[in-house]
């Protein structure tokens, strides 16, 4: 992953940190007439360091989701729920030519 840093980075496809006890905040917001479920993460990784980002959940049809981040490349799982648990389980990769949910 070390090498693929500098790629994760600049397309803002993950978040280039691997550390634990991360302080982290997380803002859930949607619009009305838009089919998708907005994710705002800041990682507090210093005094002065907050790194921000975010993704969209859309839903595809039926039990199928994508969560599409800033590089146009979405995580593919699909959804169930378990209890009082949502299961989510990782079908693949999608790439859109253009970005479903607008932030």
């Amino acid at each position: 992953m070390r090498l693929a840093v500098p790629f994760i980075r600049l397309t803002k496809t993950l978040v280039p940190v691997h550390r634990k006890d991360v302080e982290t905040e997380v803002i859930f917001r949607t619009q009305a007439g838009r089919n998708g479920f907005w994710f705002h993460r800041h990682f507090t990784l210093g005094p002065n360091t907050i790194f921000k980002f975010v993704s969209c959940l859309e839903q595809m049809g039926g039990n199928q989701v994508i969560e599409w981040m800033g590089s146009l490349i979405g995580w593919h799982p699909t959804f169930a729920y378990k209890g009082d648990r949502v299961q989510l389980d990782h079908v693949g990769y999608a790439v859109a030519s253009v970005f479903q949910c607008h932030h």
